[in-house]
């Protein structure tokens, strides 16, 4: 697990991203979680799948790098990922600086984040090739790609954004 599933050239990529003062969130937890934790000087992330959580938990005091982490479990019932990805809401973290959506609901996911960044922060969106995520593109600036990871910020303007018929 102290591997990420991303390809090679997609780890070194954000390794080269990281600071040590960043504040860095991320939807997915696992080998990502363990591998980037360390660069940063606060990782929050945010997991869905109880088992995982506990693995990720139990591998981040066997390898003694959890000290900067806060992993959260999220339940999900009947394939509703809206508490999943509404939990950025609830961080009491004002503005990240990183944040990798590799988990599910990723177009919500990054609408939800939008508050929450910076036109400096960066957003890290992996498996971008699905089609069903090209409409993130409406919300941020596509900086670079490596692979099938998008490398994006947050466009300019003050376009509102509707959720649920709710303007954010």
């Amino acid at each position: 697990m102290n591997v990420p599933w991303l390809s090679p050239n997609q780890t070194i990529a954000i390794l080269k991203l990281l600071k040590p003062h960043h504040i860095m969130l991320e939807w997915g937890a696992g080998g990502s979680t363990l591998l980037f934790s360390p660069f940063v000087k606060q990782y929050y992330s945010i997991e869905h799948i109880k088992e995982w959580f506990f693995r990720v938990k139990d591998e981040l005091i066997k390898h003694k790098i959890g000290h900067n982490v806060v992993l959260y479990g999220v339940k999900v019932l009947n394939n509703d990922f809206t508490d999943y990805f509404l939990k950025v809401e609830h961080l009491d973290v004002p503005k990240f600086d990183i944040v990798l959506i590799d988990g599910r609901s990723r177009v919500n996911c990054s609408i939800k984040l939008l508050p929450y960044i910076t036109k400096d922060s960066i957003v890290l969106l992996h498996d971008s090739e699905r089609e069903k995520y090209q409409s993130i593109l409406k919300y941020y600036n596509l900086l670079s790609e490596v692979e099938n990871l998008y490398i994006l910020n947050k466009k300019n303007g003050k376009n509102k954004h509707k959720y649920n018929g709710k303007t954010t």
